[in-house]
């Protein structure tokens, strides 16, 4: 099996990057602990297309802000938003296998409210494509 290098794996990548801040930072839909029983926001990691030139990678992401009403979802996502547009060259993002950087953030959308068809639940998504600089010598 062909492993990944460290950048090319965005959503650890992300992980690193939000968690210390955001906290509810996940890659799978709600843990046991959903916004709607800690009334904290909870942030959804996908990687939904991009690709490489074996140098650098360029994946798209969206990030999905969860919480329970309009107001505190809207702000929650516009925090994870101003940490995205924080991601530059000269930050450098720990992950198990060592530290690397991003090369460049770019917003392709800002964060709108989509709906969930969850009563109980509001929902804002953003999306953004990162360039990554390929590392066949760190791997996860």
């Amino acid at each position: 099996m062909r492993q990944l290098s460290a950048p090319n794996n965005v959503h650890k990548l992300l992980y690193a990057y939000l968690s210390p801040t955001l906290v509810n930072v996940g890659v799978k839909m709600f843990p046991e602990d959903s916004p709607e029983k800690t009334g904290e926001p909870f942030f959804l990691v996908r990687r939904i297309t991009g690709g490489d030139d074996k140098i650098t990678d360029c994946p798209v992401v969206s990030i999905h802000t969860f919480h329970t009403d309009m107001e505190s979802a809207e702000d929650a996502a516009f925090q994870c938003h101003d940490l995205m547009l924080a991601l530059n060259a000269k930050t450098v993002v720990n992950v198990e296998s060592g530290s690397f950087n991003v090369d460049l953030c770019e917003t392709v959308e800002s964060p709108k409210w989509v709906d969930y068809e969850n009563d109980n639940l509001e929902r804002y998504v953003a999306r953004y494509r990162l360039y990554l600089r390929l590392d066949t010598g760190t791997t996860f």
